[in-house]
């Protein structure tokens, strides 16, 4: 069944069957995370496709559907479309151009679109048709993603590296992280003290907090246990200062205390840093340093963040 296939089987799928009824020079099932397109599935399917001449002008006709949340279909020949627009086609030999939004419950997930250079006009009914695969690839993203959290936090698993390491690695510039392992202090006392019952809505009152710290900006995943990473992407210059403003929001919002069914918890974090670009690094690696600097914060007392550099 299509709906147990994985994104990139499912986008493949949806090009087959683009293919059988829609005449096309090329086909592509884009992802946008975090204001950056990637190729997930293209056709025809070559080493060229990220090196496609027309690619910056598909990225920009692109970010048209994801502004407008609704198909987009361009000739460069209807002089009552944007002139901006039909110029950047022309200039690529773009004759059409037809994109719809791939959505998911939270968010745009991405864009499936067709370009034509030669002259072909595009109708309803080939929007119709990218809709019905948009729908279908939309619910496979959010069934994907589901099985992706945890099911008591609401945050990623540690599965969920993975797959947001495969989307980093599909774009043509690699981006620069800024990497926070944290470790809850002190949790196997509030376990043994105030039973396990209260230690999982602990840990569900600190994932709140940090959502409503760090917003959508950042990629929170619970490792297991007590333990979390949280990965956001930012310029080389500002990666360590936003880094360190972070940490201390949410060092500063564990100093609140939580409220439970047996009576008020203290709980505070450490929190190790490391920054670095994965053109150069993995995020294992990065993985790796910032955990080995939390562990310098828990023996030096605790509850404080620690940068570090990568090697």
């Amino acid at each position: 069944m299509i709906y147990g296939k994985s994104i990139e089987e499912a986008g493949q799928y949806a090009i087959d069957m683009i293919k059988e009824f829609i005449s096309s020079d090329r086909i592509f099932i884009m992802s946008h995370l975090r204001d950056t397109f990637s190729i997930i599935n293209a056709y025809p399917h070559d080493k060229a496709t990220s090196e496609f001449e027309q690619m910056n002008a598909i990225d920009s006709l692109c970010r048209i559907v994801i502004e407008s949340k609704k198909a987009v279909n361009l000739s460069s020949l209807d002089k009552n479309k944007d002139a901006t627009l039909t110029g950047l086609m022309g200039d690529k030999a773009i004759y059409s151009f037809v994109g719809v939004p791939i959505f998911s419950k939270r968010d745009i997930y991405g864009v499936i679109c067709i370009i034509s250079t030669t002259p072909v006009q595009y109708n309803y009914r080939v929007i119709k048709l990218l809709e019905g695969m948009a729908l279908m690839l939309g619910y496979i993203v959010e069934l994907k993603y589901e099985t992706l959290k945890d099911g008591l936090t609401g945050l990623y698993q540690r599965s969920y590296i993975d797959h947001i390491s495969q989307q980093w690695n599909l774009r043509e510039k690699k981006p620069h992280l800024s990497l926070m392992y944290i470790d809850i202090d002190n949790f196997k006392q509030i376990n043994d003290r105030y039973g396990h019952i209260t230690g999982d809505a602990v840990l569900k009152c600190i994932a709140k907090r940090f959502k409503q710290v760090l917003g959508s900006e950042a990629v929170i995943i619970r490792m297991g246990g007590d333990e979390f990473v949280v990965m956001l992407e930012a310029t080389e210059s500002g990666a360590e200062k936003r880094a360190e403003d972070l940490a201390e929001s949410l060092l500063d919002v564990m100093r609140k205390p939580i409220q439970s069914e047996r009576g008020v918890v203290i709980a505070s974090i450490s929190i190790g840093i490391c920054c670095g670009s994965l053109e150069q690094l993995t995020i294992d690696e990065l993985i790796q340093e910032a955990d080995l600097a939390m562990y310098g914060v828990k023996h030096n007392g605790k509850g404080a963040y620690k940068l570090t550099a990568c090697k």
